[in-house]
């Protein structure tokens, strides 16, 4: 390869490197900006699920969907096939379970593979908000179905693990064997704990669309590693060529002026 060509590569691989440490530091701020929210709404659901434990009546549904949960977004590694795999199997498990998805990824898969969507939505999962959900929420529950959620649950920025969670008539955190806490409620408990149950599933989806948005930016962020630390490689690679490539042109240079110098001398004797 040319000297000339070894300086464009290395321009090249010097601005992708640019780019890909830019989109690490954006990465890392939206992680921050999500955790704060998914805590946040960790802490407001404590009390409400306490109210509510062992007061929400089992219901049971004939029809059984699940919500697969994904990204609408790529850079992300092994994120999503993880929750394919894991809702696959279940599907597997459970034939006679529908299937509805959030984020393009998972869309896009299905569709392509022709598999029958019950319900479909992206916008849910681009730019997640509490009002968001409070729309999706009417929709997904006017099936009459059992809801559960598969996602990507995050550990930690180089762990998601894929989960699943019953969303709805009656998940698992509020199941209580004993007695209820007591509480005064008004204005009584039968219409209190049905708004409060309603309101409890939105902020509880919305909490489990957070999760999986922070266990993308974490998938997102060790692939934006790997490409920054590989970049740096190959800078370096690139540079010592650059020398070597230098120092060939140069070496040949001497030689040529010492070849023409001998020559001058040979003919002046």
């Amino acid at each position: 390869m040319s000297l000339l060509k070894y300086r464009n590569r290395l321009k090249t691989v010097k601005s992708l490197n640019s780019i890909f440490t830019a989109l690490q530091v954006v990465t890392m701020v939206r992680t921050q900006k999500i955790k704060e929210k998914y805590f946040a709404m960790e802490r407001y659901l404590i009390p409400i699920r306490e109210v509510l434990r062992g007061r929400v009546p089992a219901e049971a549904l004939e029809k059984k969907a699940l919500i697969v949960i994904t990204s609408s977004r790529g850079l992300c590694g092994n994120f999503n096939n993880l929750v394919i795999k894991k809702a696959n199997q279940y599907l597997k498990d459970n034939p006679a379970c529908q299937l509805m998805v959030l984020g393009k990824t998972g869309t896009d898969f299905y569709k392509k593979r022709k598999s029958p969507i019950l319900f479909s939505s992206s916008d849910s999962m681009e730019k997640p908000s509490f009002a968001g959900i409070q729309r999706l929420i009417p929709q997904l529950m006017a099936f009459n179905c059992e809801l559960y959620a598969v996602y990507n649950a995050y550990r930690s920025t180089m762990i998601q693990v894929p989960t699943i969670v019953k969303l709805y008539p009656l998940p698992e955190e509020l199941v209580l064997d004993s007695e209820p806490a007591d509480y005064l409620l008004e204005p009584d408990p039968a219409t209190l704990v049905n708004k409060l149950y309603r309101h409890y599933l939105e902020a509880r989806l919305f909490q489990i669309i957070l999760n999986s948005v922070m266990g993308e930016l974490g998938a997102r962020f060790m692939v934006l590693k790997g490409a920054v630390d590989t970049s740096k490689d190959m800078v370096t690679d690139l540079t010592l060529s650059i020398n070597k490539a230098r120092q060939t042109v140069i070496t040949r240079d001497l030689l040529e002026i010492v070849s023409a110098a001998e020559a001058l001398r040979r003919d002046y004797e």
